[in-house]
């Protein structure tokens, strides 16, 4: 790969759909910004799994080589024996439904050993929160549960979500141990709102400010959001779904 490019897994677009790659090979300078922004991790990350994808590409691409060739052959021992083709295109298939299976095997074991990994790192991870962002934190949430219960409901969800634009990261993790007591607050706010839309705006923005404080650049936790999404994707791969879906031996009964 050029130095000027870099492969990375975007985090964004592996949530709700597996059946696209999530890998994309990117500007370096590109790149950087999206791992930076905790959107993407580097693919280096995963090194043995991708390497597993690109020998399954590859063996699809050389099946469907295979398959090809046979069809349009003038071989006298393929073309001039009635069934020769089809017999030695389905020796083909076996053969390659039966490596594919096991790159699928190895794949799954990898992505088993990554998922360990990363959610032992996870678990094990050191976050410390010094006594001055604790401090901070702890005064601001009580200012801003003062403005609810006085009925400033909005101006509170205002202000902290302007200042989480500026947080560092362990200031919102900081917070984050406060924020149950003013997501409490503004839920019973919400329950007396006057109409059904403003109480779901309300809950809606809690939830964004959650979103907010929880993105946030901690390497363990990208490492394990990737292994889960890997683990969601599963062990097959998009070209061999693709050939299932599209290649005529496997959506005719008749090969040729």
């Amino acid at each position: 790969m050029s130095k000027f490019t870099k492969e990375v897994f975007l985090l964004e677009r592996v949530s709700d759909t597996m059946q696209e790659n999530s890998f994309y090979k990117l500007p370096a300078a590109e790149a950087e910004k999206l791992i930076n922004e905790n959107k993407a991790v580097d693919a280096k990350e995963i090194q043995q799994i991708r390497k597993i994808d690109e020998a399954a590409d590859n063996l699809v691409d050389a099946y469907k080589k295979a398959v090809n060739y046979i069809r349009n052959s003038d071989e006298p021992r393929i073309k001039n024996v009635p069934g020769q083709a089809e017999y030695e295109i389905e020796q083909i298939k076996d053969e390659f439904e039966k490596e594919i299976h096991e790159l699928e095997n190895l794949k799954a074991q990898a992505i088993d050993q990554f998922y360990e990994e990363a959610m032992r790192e996870k678990a094990n991870a050191l976050r410390y929160i010094p006594d001055a962002d604790k401090e901070a934190s702890h005064i601001l949430i009580t200012q801003l549960i003062n403005e609810v219960k006085f009925g400033f409901v909005q101006n509170a969800l205002n202000e902290l979500k302007e200042q989480i634009n500026y947080m560092t990261t362990i200031r919102k993790k900081a917070v984050l141990l406060e924020f149950s007591k003013f997501a409490e607050e503004v839920e019973k706010k919400a329950e007396s709102a006057s109409s059904d839309t403003q109480k779901q705006s309300l809950k809606r923005q809690l939830r964004e400010i959650y979103s907010q404080l929880t993105n946030i650049h901690d390497p363990a936790l990208i490492k394990a959001k990737m292994a889960e999404a890997l683990k969601d994707q599963g062990a097959t791969f998009t070209s061999y779904r693709i050939l299932k879906l599209t290649h005529r031996t496997y959506v005719n009964k008749k090969i040729l």
